[in-house]
């Protein structure tokens, strides 16, 4: 099926790898020999590579936030790591997600001057709201093509911080393209009642505000109704931003993708959140060619949408969020780890003390690298190469991805049949890879 999005004289064939979270702590080769062997020869058989930027590169350049979200972990990793990014063959990432302004505004900087230092394209990221929303260009392919990357998150960073455009004498805020979404919270009259009562018998001050039929304690937002719900959707201001960011890459660039960081969940963990979905569709009738979301560390189903792929999510491609040296003692604190504990003391605190003890979810350390091959500006084919970040390996080695064995390949592979058959996506298993076919026979 061709799109008369891309013409196909100019630029109708190109090929994209996408990973996940890209979250390493320390130079990737570092005892790890030529298990990256299998990585680098399928990522150099593509033209453009593409991931989540999960970390933060600096060198504590800046203090720390007082907590860094509902996974705790404070995201470092030394600038130099850039390099082996590039050495495995990654050609752009998205910076936009939860952890980015872990180290403040001064973290997102340092962080964006790190990625320029070493020649690393991104997009999601900026000193103004406006940086951060715009897309980022790159060249490629045997036709010279332009492809143009545009990154959001709707899972905000610590303190909901995102980015801030200036207004006359007001400066910019550096920060992460952020998609709002506030659920509300419908609820019979008579709690409503009860709940907007609380602002006067506790004394909640600026965390309560009533206005209407409307409550909102400590930052949720009840509505009076006849029953119970939950509605959730985008911010509509924030959406609009993005899509024309999607609109405005379309007319410059021969292919748009579009990175979405999203942790929120839908039915289960397998399956976004609907608004994700919402987003995804929107972005595609707006002129993106793929959409690739990460956030939940596990993968999601893929979506053929108008003849173009939608990844729900791509787990981990890289996890070292156990063997970052240093935390913040807020890290410690909120762990409950012992006062003379040592980071890897603190990393064990939020298992036991967070997790009830249990260890790593299989689900983290098995993914896949995604192959999006396009002919004649139609999509061609989707390949799902399963890998494995060692779930049972040591903490020192575990995290660090390789190509999956034929047995761990094939649960990877038959789950992700089951996860995206709702979506009416067929994946063929083939010599242990993943196969989605759209447009002519090989």
């Amino acid at each position: 099926m061709s799109d008369s999005r891309v013409d196909p004289s100019a630029g109708g064939e190109l090929s994209f790898a996408f990973v996940g979270d890209i979250f390493p702590a320390r130079p990737l080769g570092a005892g790890h020999g030529e298990a990256f062997g299998g990585i680098k020869r399928l990522f150099a058989g593509v033209d453009v590579v593409m991931g989540n930027s999960e970390t933060v590169y600096h060198s504590y350049e800046a203090p720390p936030v007082p907590d860094s979200g509902p996974f705790g972990t404070y995201a470092v990793c030394p600038p130099a790591v850039i390099d082996d990014l590039h050495d495995l063959g990654v050609s752009i990432v998205s910076t936009a997600n939860n952890h980015c302004a872990d180290y403040g505004e001064g973290g997102v900087i340092a962080n964006i001057a790190n990625l320029r230092a070493h020649h690393m394209p991104f997009a999601g990221t900026g000193a103004t709201l406006a940086e951060a929303t715009q897309a980022t260009y790159l060249g490629a392919g045997p036709a010279h093509s332009t492809v143009a990357l545009v990154a959001t998150t709707l899972t905000a960073p610590a303190g909901d911080h995102r980015a801030g455009d200036p207004d006359g004498i007001v400066k910019g805020r550096p920060g992460t393209s952020v998609i709002r979404h506030d659920p509300i919270h419908v609820v019979p009259a008579d709690v409503l009642d009860v709940i907007g009562g609380l602002g006067g018998d506790l004394n909640l001050g600026r965390f309560h505000r009533r206005a209407g039929n409307r409550v909102r304690v400590g930052g949720v937002t009840f509505e009076r109704g006849d029953g119970y719900e939950t509605r959730e959707s985008l911010h509509v201001g924030d959406l609009q931003r993005t899509l024309t960011a999607v609109e405005d890459a379309r007319a410059f660039a021969d292919w748009v993708v579009l990175s979405v960081h999203a942790h929120e969940r839908g039915e289960s963990k397998d399956y976004p959140a609907p608004f994700t979905v919402d987003l995804a569709h929107a972005a595609i009738d707006k002129g993106a060619d793929v959409v690739f979301c990460h956030g939940p560390h596990i993968d999601r189903g893929i979506e053929i949408y108008r003849g173009r792929p939608i990844f729900y999510a791509l787990g981990n491609f890289v996890l070292h969020n156990e063997v970052i040296p240093h935390q913040p003692p807020d890290f410690a604190e909120r762990f409950e780890a012992p006062a003379d504990a040592g980071t890897a003391a603190m990393y064990d605190a939020r298992i036991t003390n967070y997790s009830g003890g249990r260890g790593p979810d299989p689900l983290e350390y098995r993914s896949v690298i995604a192959t999006v091959a396009f002919r004649d500006g139609a999509l061609h084919r989707v390949e799902l190469h399963p890998v494995d970040l060692g779930e049972k390996r040591s903490r020192a080695r575990r995290g660090t991805p390789e190509m999956a064995e034929e047995d761990l390949g094939a649960l990877i592979l038959t789950r992700l049949q089951q996860i995206s058959a709702p979506y009416g996506t067929r994946i063929d298993i083939e010599d242990g890879v993943g196969v989605i076919r759209l447009g002519a026979t090989d």
